[in-house]
């Protein structure tokens, strides 16, 4: 039988790990004990890089870890190295901040904003002359630009357009205050999300005051979590999603290598991103400033009606969609699927929810079988262990678009199932 081991703790390091714990870096003792003994028998391991990804787990880095990461260039690059891996956000050319780094310097731009709350209002008072003043730019695409990676679909994670609209209309803002063509994309992630996240307090209070059920919110895809939170790592984190998914970061592609800029703004081609002295800036497409110039009614503190007008839906469905081919397909689909359920429901056999998963997954094998490249490259294969899970998340974003731009309604029946509905008229 072997020998159980038992590890007593040194006095002098006792004192340190219950700082830690006290922090809420770690559980408890039991835990920081399991973590070092992971990452050293994983540095011992034939796999000795795996042990940095059990280090990516604790972040986000101290003030001394991020330190020593921009310490140097040297230092940067190593840390990163070995920190990353192929798929995340990558530092910008020439640069020796760390991409931690970046994102600490964010946080501390978005804490001086907190401190005010009428930047919305202030948004609507400049609104007019934003629109006329990008309204007014000679819009071309720049040099160097991060090209978008070409998915054809639009992610789960973008199941609103309003946030979207929020972005860019705070990108126009800045551009007319500025009096430029271009922001930094580190400004835009920082004002975008101050202004998402007043308007998702209007949003959220209003919605808790009628109470507005779950289909019919308009806050839904604004940052709302950690806003009410004193845990700044669930706050960072809120920042963190709502800024990469709905603004847009640089990443490199895990299987070409290649650097591509992500995000709703990059995937609905409302924006360039490019490089300039070894800063990444964000200018406005010409799509992007068709859809900037149309009303939305949040923005213009309508707060009762839709999230987004008529014309702002025409355009996403005529201009917006169609640059993304399977999301097209999506769509396309979804409304002819939901006219034929409701006009001959006895048809069908099951409910639409499952009806339009079963029509999803067809489109995607037969787009995939014809596009096979695409399988891997952006993990289409709807026959993995976790198809399920996938489609029902293309299902369940798509028809959130398709309900927030008044095309179908959206209820939930007595079973909690999700019911569609084509709207006659808008």
């Amino acid at each position: 039988m072997d020998e159980k081991i038992i590890y007593h703790v040194l006095e002098i390091h006792a004192p340190r790990i219950r700082e830690l714990v006290e922090k809420k870096k770690y559980h408890n003792s039991d835990d920081f004990v399991k973590t070092a003994i992971e990452v050293l028998l994983t540095w011992e391991s034939a796999e000795p890089k795996e042990c940095m990804k059990i280090l990516r787990s604790l972040m986000p880095l101290s003030a001394q870890q991020k330190m020593f990461v921009n310490r140097d260039a040297k230092s940067a690059s190593q840390f990163k190295h070995m920190m990353e891996d192929d798929m995340a956000p990558i530092d910008i050319p020439n640069q020796s901040i760390s991409h931690d780094m970046i994102e600490y310097e964010e946080i501390a731009m978005q804490k001086k904003l907190a401190d005010t709350n009428d930047d919305h209002k202030r948004l609507q008072e400049n609104l007019e002359n934003a629109i006329e003043y990008v309204c007014n730019l000679d819009v071309t695409k720049p040099n160097d630009v991060i090209p978008y990676d070409g998915y054809p679909l639009l992610s789960g994670f973008y199941s609103r357009i309003l946030p979207v609209k929020i972005v860019l209309a705070v990108l126009a803002d800045m551009l007319e205050r500025s009096k430029s063509n271009a922001v930094k994309l580190q400004d835009l992630r920082v004002h975008a999300y101050d202004i998402a996240e007043e308007i998702a307090v209007i949003l959220t209070r209003r919605e808790n005051q009628y109470n507005i059920p779950r289909n019919e919110k308009k806050s839904t895809g604004l940052p709302k979590k950690g806003l009410y939170d004193k845990d700044e790592e669930k706050v960072a984190m809120a920042q963190k999603r709502f800024k990469d998914q709905y603004v847009g970061k640089v990443r490199r592609n895990r299987i070409t290598k290649k650097i591509h800029f992500e995000g709703a703004l990059s995937a609905l081609g409302l924006v360039h991103a490019y490089y300039d002295e070894g800063v990444v800036w964000v200018s406005l497409d010409k799509l992007g400033v068709e859809f900037v110039k149309l009303e939305n009614p949040i923005l213009q503190g309508n707060y009762d009606g839709m999230a987004l007008s008529n014309a702002e839906s025409d355009y996403i469905i005529k201009w917006l969609i169609p640059q993304r081919e399977l999301e097209k397909q999506f769509v396309d689909s979804c409304i002819e699927l939901v006219k034929k359920y409701h006009d001959t429901p006895d048809k069908y056999s099951k409910k639409i929810t499952d009806a339009l998963d079963d029509m999803i997954r067809n489109i995607s094998e037969q787009y995939v079988s014809e596009h096979p490249e695409v399988k891997n490259l952006y993990r289409l294969d709807v026959k993995s262990n976790d198809a399920r899970r996938k489609i029902s998340q293309w299902r369940f974003a798509t028809m959130g678009r398709l309900a927030e731009m008044g095309i179908v309604k959206w209820k939930i029946d007595t079973s909690g199932d999700s019911v569609y509905v084509v709207r006659e008229s808008r």
